[in-house]
């Protein structure tokens, strides 16, 4: 596998605990290597840190020709600490995006999201590149957190939802009693996946997060008839 030098260009703050990394290839010959589908990750690396190997990170914006490849990170593990607390002009060591994780507008007439915590991150370039292409399809995304303070891209989406092609339905399952949020609460569950579903005949449905959550979408998503080969998934720990 090839590796080639990163330049941290930008950091923008999403969360309390989350920030998004904008790169670019140090040499110009490696943009060529900086194209993906909306879904793919980056493999990152940085012998400075002290840690070990590397570490994926889903690519959160849509792929504009720029080579600028942006990841999330949340400031949480060895890993995610250490990128969360990287300034602008940090050079690290990353390889071509990878992954099939990605995004199928073909055969479809219904896309449905189903993201817990950062496992949002690749769908903000679902976004983009759905709204690139026209939104040919409905796109529904049903994103779950802790608390209201950690729905990451809550303002990007909630602009998104704007159209009527676009539904964002967030929920949190661990805010308190007291708390101001006036949104739904609770787990993203098998009846809420058939409602996001409604009457389509081909939908697709890509799953992000933790193992557990991802295994409880798909099982949700069965339950309402979805066929596996419509079934997608990425998932860690």
């Amino acid at each position: 596998m090839a590796w080639f030098p990163l330049r941290l260009e930008e950091v923008r703050a999403e969360t309390p605990i989350d920030r998004t990394l904008v790169w670019a290839p140090v040499a110009p010959a490696d943009a060529t290597a900086l194209v993906w589908q909306p879904g793919q990750f980056l493999l990152l690396r940085d012998p400075t840190s002290g840690i070990a190997g590397q570490r994926a990170y889903s690519l959160s914006v849509a792929d504009d020709g720029a080579a600028r490849p942006a990841i999330t990170v949340r400031d949480m593990g060895r890993y995610g600490a250490w990128w969360f607390r990287r300034a602008a002009g940090h050079v690290a060591e990353g390889s071509a995006p990878r992954g099939r994780f990605v995004m199928d507008l073909d055969s479809c007439d219904r896309m449905v999201l189903l993201a817990a915590g950062s496992g949002v991150a690749p769908f903000r370039a679902f976004l983009e590149a759905w709204e690139r292409a026209g939104r040919p399809m409905p796109l529904v995304l049903l994103q779950s957190a802790r608390v209201p303070a950690e729905l990451v891209f809550a303002q990007r989406f909630a602009e998104a939802a704007g159209h009527p092609a676009f539904t964002w339905q967030p929920t949190v399952t661990r805010a308190a009693d007291d708390d101001t949020w006036q949104g739904r609460r609770g787990r993203i569950d098998a009846a809420w996946i058939s409602s996001a579903l409604g009457t389509a005949q081909a939908p697709r449905v890509y799953a992000c997060g933790p193992d557990a959550f991802v295994q409880a979408a798909l099982a949700g998503a069965r339950a309402a008839g979805v066929a596996d080969e419509r079934l997608h998934h990425e998932a860690w720990g």
